[in-house]
Parts: structure tokens; sequence; C-alpha cells
């Protein structure tokens, strides 16, 4: 039997009693409307919970605040069963391992601690009080209690995951777990499980799912074994190949059953990531032909479907530098340069605007014949691969036109009419030159005649033309059509004599339209004679070994090649040198007096008559008084 002396009570301080206890996490619950003897206390503690109290030095602030009476806490004293062993020689027990305990003068005042000390205790237990120490009580006074315990941490093993089931167990709890409430996503799934395992069933494919399995003890929830986890998702289906281009492929598929948070697309060493049904699988190589593989996953990487594949090519890219060289009236030659990537042929299609003709072949080249001439020809060049085609290259041409023929030319004075005849193609035009010296204009025209206006008249001409076919940007020419042809002449003008003497006189006139080079044919008429004389490129003429005192008659044309004008003409005599002549008449006749007719009166009119008749062609004077003339 133990004994208390009056004044004292036992504090347990410092290390000695409250040491440092490191352990999980620790939970207290006040029972403060419950009231147990302290053994009825702790048992129930240790069903319930771990056990009764025990102080440590973490804990000690927090669980005064806890409480505003005298609690039982996990310490007792209890004495040896030798009555005759002094009452110092107990033993304190605890419900932690503790060292032996001291007691030390309590620093409360007498008058509070008589009230404690005054009765014989056999079998003490300790009580926490409100304020802080604690005390002795007698261990079968009927007082509330604090219970403590560890926080329990398992863990859920998530096993035998499909896309639609799951395996759940997890570990036993501590002391007496009676049962264990499944929550799956917040949502109790079975409030009554006895067992370590649970199957799950009919889950959604690629789904996320939070696993909480509660220990139930004296009908109160432990914390929970966490465990969370995703179901394997679905593979895709009706994967297609949507939309294809010269260096990527679209795919889509659908997820027609549960769910995916991303998906991953791979092709030989190519690997995407997309979150959606879709994707356009860029950086690949044009004309090749790719295995596509498409596996949905889960969020947290930890599941993946089996894969879905399918066959996609890429277009083979457009041709170019495509060329067309050695044009001539029928034939052509084509050319172009292989494509980026990969391919397996060459389409080329041939459209001369009459009928369309295409060719399957493996190079880089081809010759067209039997083409019609001057005639529009749009080739166009696609890259084969497999059963693709690439982008069209096209290239507009044309043949090279024939000549022209049965060329008619019409000049007159100040233009020439030319018309003409060709028998090629329909896509030609024609360039019609005019040169005198130099070109001096270029008419162009699509039907088969001109005018050539702005001419000089008595001028030779060289005309040039020809056929041309193509556009803007490419002119192909035909044969050239040369001649020579001049504009009728037009008559010089204002012809006048502008120096004479007694043997020549200089004649000028007015050249047609200013010209400087035409070619004049004079002719000149006198009582003595007549004569013609031809110059080139001058309009002035020296007329010399003329007669004196003689009229002469000028008439001056143009002539232009086998043509000539009408004529310009103008009068001028030499300056006479004076001469006196003397007439005498003498009349002889055989027969008899036949000179008796003739007087000198008679004479006189018959001279009359032969000087009026040439008066006007040699210079004439006659003083006689007798002369008409």
């Amino acid at each position: 039997m133990g004994m208390l002396s009056l004044d004292k009570v036992c504090i347990f301080v410092g290390l000695a009693l409250i040491q440092t206890f490191t352990s999980s996490e620790r939970q207290y619950f006040n029972h403060s409307n419950e009231l147990f003897t302290w053994e009825e206390a702790r048992n129930y503690c240790q069903v319930c919970y771990k056990d009764l109290v025990a102080l440590t030095p973490d804990n000690v602030q927090l669980l005064i605040k806890m409480i505003d009476t005298d609690h039982w806490i996990g310490l007792r004293r209890e004495f040896p069963k030798n009555l005759t062993t002094d009452y110092n020689s107990s033993i304190w027990t605890t419900t932690l391992p503790l060292m032996e305990p001291t007691c030390e003068q309590s620093p409360l005042e007498t008058e509070i601690l008589a009230q404690i000390n005054e009765n014989y205790i056999e079998d003490s237990c300790v009580v926490m009080t409100s304020f802080g120490p604690w005390v002795e009580r007698r261990c079968l006074e009927m007082l509330p209690f604090i219970c403590y315990e560890d926080r329990f941490y398992g863990q859920v093993n998530v096993t035998n995951e499909t896309s639609e089931a799951a395996t759940l167990t997890w570990l036993p709890g501590p002391g007496d777990i009676s049962h264990h409430v499944v929550e799956v996503n917040g949502v109790i799934l079975n409030e009554n499980v006895t067992g370590l395992t649970l199957d799950l069933f009919n889950l959604t494919a690629g789904s996320f799912y939070d696993v909480k399995v509660f220990p139930v003890k004296c009908d109160r929830y432990l914390n929970p074994q966490n465990a969370s986890f995703y179901t394997r998702p679905y593979r895709v289906n009706n994967l297609r190949v949507d939309e294809v281009t010269e260096k990527s492929v679209h795919l889509r598929w659908n997820m027609t059953d549960g769910s995916a948070s991303f998906y991953i697309v791979k092709t030989n060493k190519l690997s995407r990531k997309v979150n959606t049904t879709d994707l356009e699988f860029e950086g690949l190589t044009p004309g090749n032909c790719y295995t596509f593989s498409v596996t949905s996953g889960v969020l947290d990487y930890s599941k993946k479907s089996e894969e879905t594949y399918v066959e996609g090519c890429t277009k083979p890219a457009k041709v170019y530098d495509l060329t067309v060289t050695d044009i001539t009236v029928s034939s052509l030659i084509v050319n172009w340069t292989d494509p980026e990537g990969n391919h397996t042929g060459f389409n080329v299609t041939v459209d001369n605007t009459t009928y369309t003709t295409s060719y399957n072949l493996s190079e880089t080249g081809l010759t067209l014949k039997n083409l019609k001439s001057g005639t529009k020809i749009q080739i166009s060049v696609r890259a084969l691969s497999y059963s693709l085609m690439g982008d069209i290259t096209t290239i507009t041409t044309y043949t090279a036109p024939e000549n022209v023929t049965d060329v008619i030319f019409t000049p007159q004075d100040n233009f020439i009419n030319v018309k003409w005849k060709y028998d090629g193609g329909s896509n030609v035009r024609y360039i019609i030159e005019t040169w005198k010296d130099e070109k001096i204009s270029e008419n162009r025209t699509a039907t088969k005649s001109v005018q050539i206006v702005g001419l000089d008249s008595s001028t030779k001409y060289n005309i040039v033309i020809y056929a041309v076919s193509g556009d803007d940007k490419q002119n192909i020419l035909g044969p050239k059509h040369n001649e020579s042809i001049y504009t009728l002449p037009k008559r010089p003008t204002n012809v006048r004599a502008e120096q004479k003497t007694t043997n020549s006189i200089t004649l000028k006139w007015d050249a047609p339209d200013n010209i400087t080079k035409a070619t004049y044919r004079i002719e000149v008429a006198s009582i003595w004679n007549n004569s013609t004389v031809e110059v080139n490129d001058t309009n002035c003429m020296e007329f010399t070994n003329l007669t004196s005192g003689t009229k002469y008659s000028f008439e001056v044309f143009t002539i232009a090649g086998n043509n000539e004008s009408s004529a310009e003409s103008c009068n001028a005599s030499t300056v006479p040198d004076k001469m006196d002549i003397s007439l005498s008449a003498l009349c002889s006749s055989a027969e008899s007096l036949a000179c008796d007719e003739y007087n000198e009166a008679s004479l006189i009119d018959k001279l009359d008559d032969f000087l009026s008749k040439i008066k006007n062609k040699v210079f004439l004077e006659f003083p006689n008084k007798h002369l008409k003339t």
C-alpha cells in the first residue's frame, strides 16, 4: 500500500518523464462526455484507438488546450505486492516506454494540495488538470479521458487493370478493424468490405479513378488508404487517311467508347502527340509511303492502348525547270527536272486546242512530233508516285509558223497595200517590216492584209513579211518573205530654167514630197532635134551644146521602178547669138513667063508664112517693114 505526503504532489517535468517520442503522426481524441475508471478508459482506448494519451514534449500544450476538467492520462503508479516494502520502491507504468520519473516539490499553493493528499491512496493513477499539472487520483474514480492513435498510413495496390476492371488490395488497419468502406471518385462504392481486396467492374476505359479505403474501427473511419489509377484506353478505330500533300498526311480516327487523354502517332522514327482525333502529320518526304500507328494514352502515361495502323502516301512534289527547246513547224522537245523526294514516273498531257494526248513515262524528257505549225500547245507534267499524282507544272508554247505565200503588193504614191496567204495553224499573227536603209516602221496584224502608210512617193522600200506564233512572253518567228517595191512616183513640180547661155540651159525642179533620192527622165525637144536623159538623186540638170537662140521644151518625169509619173514641163530658149541675114529672091522657071506671076509682095507673103512657123522655135528679128513676122 502506498502513501503520499499531504504537502506534495508528484509533478513530472523535464525529460526524465516526458521524453521525446518520434513516431508517425499522432491524433488525439477527447472523450469529455464519457466517465470511466482509469482501467476502463485505457481498455476503451486500446480497443477503439491505440491507448490512453501518452505525454510528450510535443503534445503537452496541445492537450492543455483540449480539456477544461481533469482527464485520465496514460500514467499509473503501481506498488509491489510485498506490503513491507517502502512505497518509494513503487514503479510507474505508462502507455509509452519511459525513464524512471522523479518527484519534485509542487509549485502549487499548499491549500490546493492539502485537499489532494489528505487521503491514503493505495493505487494511484494520474490525471491532467485543466491548468496543466498532473496529479494522482484514485484509479477507480470516474473521469473523462483522452485517447491517442498514430495516424494510420496504408497503401492500396491496384492490379489486373484492364479497360473495364481492376483489383484493389490494401493493408490491414491497426487494432480491431470491423470492416472497410471503399470510395471511388468521391462516391462510396461499398460500405462493408470485410476482406482486404475488392474487384472493380464496369469501369470506363481510359478514365481516372481515385480510390480511398477507410478502415472502420468502433464505427470510426480511420485515415484512408489511397490509390489512383487509369484504366487502359481502348484502341482507336476507323483510322483513315483524310487528305495528303507533298509533305504531310492528314489522319483521322474515332474513339467511340471510353476516353483518352492524348494520342501518340508514329511512323518510322517520327512521333507526334495530339489531344484531338485528327492530325496533319508534317515533315514527311514527298512521294513516300508510310505506315502510321495511333496509340491512345492516359494523362500520366501509365496506360496506353494497342496500336492501330493505316498506310498513307504523300503526293510526289512538282517537277521544275520545265522547258521547251528545238521548236520547229511540226515538232518540239520538252524537258524537266526530277522533283524533290521520290517518284515512280511522270504523266505528260499535251493539249493543242483540237485534241489532248497523254503519256506515261519514266524519263525526264519527251519529243513531240507531227504537230501542226503555228499552233498553241499546252504541256502539263505531273510526277507519279504509286496511285498519286503530284501538282501540275504547265508550260504553254507554240510550234513555229510556216512562211507566208502569194504576196501581192499594190503600191500608191504614199502607201502600199499588201495581202498574202497562210496555210498553217490559226495561232499566229503577222509582222510587216518596212525598210529604207533602216527599218522605218513595223506593222502587226492578225489578218492577212495590211496597208503601209506614211510613205514617200517614188521611193524603193524593202518589205519583210513573216508569221509569228507565241504570246507576249514568247515569239517564234516563221520564215521571212523579203521583197522590194516602189511607191508610185509623183511628178516633180516647179520645173524651171534658172541659167541660160547661148549654148546651155540649167534646168531645176522641186522633188515630189521632198524626196532626196529618185530617178528622173527629162525629154528635151527643139526645132533641131529631140533627146532624152535620166538623172538620179538630183533636182538639177545642165544641158549644154545647145543652139543659140533656140527654144527648147523640157518635160520632167519621175521614175520609180517600172512606174513613171506624168510630166511637168517648161520652155526655155538659149541666148540668141544675133546674125544679119539678107534674103534675095531670084526667080527662074522652065515655064515661059512663070516668074512674071511672082512679084515682091507675093514673095514676102510666102517668106512670112514660113517664118511664122519657126518663129517660136528660133530667135528671129525682121527689121524689114514689109515682113509681118
